[in-house]
């Protein structure tokens, strides 16, 4: 799937998450999109992904999947995410065709995740994480700081380290966010949460 090139929109809002399939950032256009990141990343099923895939003409409109996913049987399949709101009758029989089109185009399914079926507080945290901006410098300021902590630690005592060695507005928020840790998104962030440092 790296071998793949895809074109970033720039008409479009972008928000890179980090992914640790990927290996890297995806980039996605909202926050229900970046929740669906982590939820490709915590899934067993799931080999790899990519955002923004290749997009396909059909009923004389431009249609592009928010991800192509690589599942560990071998298959793939397209993923869009769209609130059920919005989902009249009209774009169901509308979604339904293209479905089949790029089925019988492709060979790859379509799968509808529902923005009202992403967990609540997985787009709590990733709002709350966008608050918190650092430059290259000041981050790896951070790492080396952090460097010869345990790989798991609570995040309490990444908040103190870091204000104790560089002062007030660096968080550990800025380490997750930028990949070097991660922890259950699902749940809200406390002092005691547990972060494990990313290999």
């Amino acid at each position: 799937m790296g071998d793949c090139k895809y074109l970033y929109r720039r008409s479009k809002s972008r928000t890179d998450v980090f992914s640790q399939k990927v290996g890297g950032a995806v980039w996605t256009q909202s926050d229900h999109e970046a929740a669906v990141v982590h939820m490709l990343d915590s899934d067993p099923k799931v080999k790899n992904f990519t955002s923004q895939p290749s997009s396909f003409e059909f009923a004389g409109e431009s249609y592009q999947p928010d991800f192509l996913v690589e599942m560990m049987d071998g298959s793939f399949e397209f993923v869009e995410v769209h609130p059920e709101q919005y989902m009249d009758k009209g774009y169901r029989k509308k979604l339904k065709s293209f479905e089949q089109y790029i089925y019988r185009r492709t060979g790859t399914s379509l799968r509808v995740v529902k923005t009202e079926d992403i967990n609540f507080q997985l787009i709590g945290n990733l709002k709350l994480m966008k608050r918190y901006k650092v430059t290259k410098a000041q981050l790896k300021e951070m790492i080396e700081i952090i460097k010869e902590l345990p790989l798991s630690v609570r995040f309490g005592q990444i908040e103190e380290l870091l204000k104790q060695e560089l002062g007030m507005g660096f968080s550990a928020r800025i380490l997750i966010q930028s990949g070097h840790y991660h922890f259950d998104w699902t749940k809200k962030i406390t002092q005691n949460t547990i972060l494990i440092r990313s290999e």
